[in-house]
């Protein structure tokens, strides 16, 4: 029976010390936050939360421009402080669920990370990777070094913004060639010079090949049959016209017009002549088709073969379209006025500004004037060069008179070649800003410190207008203000309900247990009649107990070891940290399992000190016990022994010593 007492009083003093060694470590909050910090847990879940950040930050092209090591941002931003304010908060959440909360809500909170990031920002002196946005779009942000070269490259940019880039010929291929190109520009003034040839050909009818504008010379050029029938149709008419005026036999008129062949040939030609001759025809033009004229005569009045005809007519032509050349060369001064409607018909510079606008005039002007003169290239170069100077001097003083209108207009463009395209929305104030700040650059004398001065601030508050924006509303695009992991437990709702109940129960079954190890003492009293047997079961219970649950203790860190090393991917810093861990928060049981070891020594060691009866002078025999034996009898035999020696003396005097027995 004592055996069986026993060993209910080992287990119930067993579960006692552990539900209250779980009830003060890992089921206490307090206890749980403080043995992550000692174990260094925070600092090692860092690396954890950056990779959850990582993973909600949006894929922003602007990124790509910052100068800022995103994992050296992260470190900073994504704290161990931060990490432990959010673990400590879920601690609480989790206790307060299991102390009888409705749900249990687990979550992180990533606003403080926003105001992390800004104070971040706030430290570090260049936040834009200038190499990157030179390398990405071909316009470095201007340094201390390359601050004027940049400013002309970023001017021109601005000039090709507005349209006004003369060596782009303001939009214009056409012009932009006859400025860059030699060979061109001699194209160009053939061309133009070629359009007041043609239109003065078609004004005179002068097409080689459709006989000038004769009907009659046409169909002789082309068709030999023609030719033959035109020339007898020719003679039959003078002969005809002989006949009638000197009643001649045909014979003798035959014979009067073989005399007079070059005679009918001279004076048809003439009139040929006067009909192929243009009105108001120049004489570089008008002697050769006289000449033209001359030739139809005689080929209609003489034996000419066609072949000659013709050999002879290309002959003529030709010098007609010598002439023709050689007066337009010679006159293309006064045809300056129709060039520049040819100019002004093929040249689109688009809409310039109206200050810019008559500079243009002036270029289209030194255009017809090298058109219609024998300007050289390099000349034109230079006078084009001058005139362009002072567009860019009256666009880039409008720009600078009217920055704001042309914030609206430029942005865009100049925003794509620092590298800021793609912006989110909420950063167009700061963008308007850099612009402005740009223009300001391009069409002052700013000198570079006001520069790095204007854009640092601009950079500083850039990036913060980035970071707010990243952490967006609910719904929309961006870092969330929160990750809620609580749906993930909703499948788990019994199981987290059942573990409810038992942590509810825990602080009663230790207090539960503890009752029924006294109950168990008490009746082990009752059974062996002695307290020393009870201190004997005491501490022998408490030291097994003790003893047991340290050594399990030791098996189980032993064996989360072991765990966390057979995992290839987990680092010795996380074995060592998880370690330290479990020590800390099973701690409270470890120094309840050293107390009960403690404890239960002193306990056995004092019931046999009281069994052995070394303790007889120190303790009342009534708290040795009542159990009748001969090595040690009952109390009441040992009183009635001494009022027994007293009756043998004289009034109860002991015959050893003579005194009175005294008894209680």
């Amino acid at each position: 029976m004592v055996v069986l007492v026993s060993a209910l009083l080992v287990l119930s003093l067993f579960g006692a010390n552990v539900a209250l060694g779980v009830d003060r470590g890992p089921m206490d909050p307090d206890r749980v936050s403080t043995a992550a910090a000692e174990a260094g847990v925070y600092e090692e879940a860092q690396s954890f939360g950056i990779e959850m950040v990582e993973e909600e930050i949006p894929e922003e092209p602007w990124l790509e421009w910052l100068a800022i090591a995103p994992e050296e941002a992260l470190e900073e931003i994504v704290t161990p402080a931060y990490m432990q304010s959010q673990t400590e908060q879920n601690i609480e959440n989790v206790f307060t669920f299991l102390d009888g909360g409705d749900e249990l809500r687990i979550y992180v909170d990533l606003a403080p990370l926003k105001e992390n990031a800004i104070e971040y920002v706030e430290h570090e002196d260049q936040l834009l990777d200038r190499d990157r946005v030179a390398a990405d779009d071909g316009i470095a942000l201007p340094t201390e070094q390359t601050y004027e070269d940049d400013r002309e490259a970023l001017r021109d940019e601005v000039l090709t913004v507005a349209g006004i880039t003369p060596e782009d010929g303001f939009g214009d291929e056409r012009l932009a060639n006859l400025y860059r190109d030699e060979d061109t520009f001699e194209g160009v003034k053939a061309e133009y010079r070629g359009q007041i040839r043609d239109e003065l050909r078609e004004e005179w009818e002068i097409h080689a090949d459709k006989g000038y504008g004769h009907d009659q010379l046409a169909g002789m050029l082309h068709d030999p049959e023609t030719y033959g029938a035109e020339q007898e149709t020719f003679r039959e008419e003078r002969i005809e016209a002989i006949m009638e005026e000197t009643g001649a036999s045909r014979e003798e008129a035959e014979e009067e017009y073989a005399d007079r062949e070059d005679e009918f040939a001279a004076e048809a030609g003439q009139a040929y002549a006067d009909q192929l001759i243009p009105q108001d025809a120049p004489t570089e033009v008008a002697t050769p088709m006289e000449e033209l004229g001359m030739l139809m005569g005689k080929a209609l009045a003489t034996d000419l073969d066609h072949e000659a005809f013709l050999e002879e007519y290309d002959r003529l032509s030709g010098d007609v379209d010598a002439g023709l050349e050689s007066y337009t060369a010679e006159n293309i001064g006064a045809y300056e006025d129709d060039i520049r409607t040819y100019l002004d018909e093929d040249v689109d510079t688009g809409e310039l500004p109206s200050e810019v606008q008559p500079h243009v005039d002036e270029l289209l002007a030194l255009i017809t004037e090298a058109v219609v003169t024998d300007m050289a290239h390099d000349v034109f170069v230079s006078e084009y060069d001058e005139i362009a100077a002072d567009i860019e001097a009256a666009a880039l003083e409008l720009v600078n008179e009217n920055i704001d209108e042309y914030i609206d207009d430029f942005e865009n463009d100049l925003i794509e070649v620092a590298g800021f395209e793609d912006l989110p929305g909420p950063v167009d104030e700061n963008a308007d800003r850099f612009t402005a700040l740009m223009l300001e650059m391009v069409a002052t004398d700013m000198e570079y410190e006001a520069f790095e001065s204007g854009f640092a601030a601009l950079e500083e508050d850039l990036a913060i207008a980035m970071i707010e924006d990243s952490f967006a509303e609910e719904g929309e695009d961006g870092i969330p203000t929160t990750i809620d992991m609580s749906a993930d437990l909703e499948e788990d709702a019994d199981e987290l309900s059942d573990v409810q109940t038992a942590y509810g129960m825990l602080s009663y079954v230790w207090i539960g247990l503890l009752g029924v190890a006294t109950l168990l003492l008490g009746v082990t009293y009752l059974i062996a009649g002695r307290w020393d047997t009870v201190a004997l079961a005491a501490g022998s219970a408490a030291a097994v107990v003790g003893g047991a649950t340290y050594g399990g203790l030791t098996l189980a860190e032993n064996t989360v070891r072991d765990v966390l090393l057979e995992e290839d991917d987990v680092p010795a810093a996380v074995v060592e940290v998880g370690l330290d861990f479990f020590v800390a928060v099973f701690r409270p049981l470890e120094l309840q399992s050293i107390i009960f070891l403690g404890g239960g020594v002193m306990l056995f060691a004092s019931g046999i000190v009281l069994r052995s009866g070394l303790a007889d002078d120190l303790i009342p025999t009534e708290m040795i016990g009542n159990v009748e034996s001969e090595e040690n009898p009952s109390d009441r035999e040992m009183v009635d022994e001494e009022i027994g020696a007293g009756e043998d003396g004289e009034d109860g005097e002991s015959e050893e010593e003579g005194e009175p027995m005294k008894v209680k």
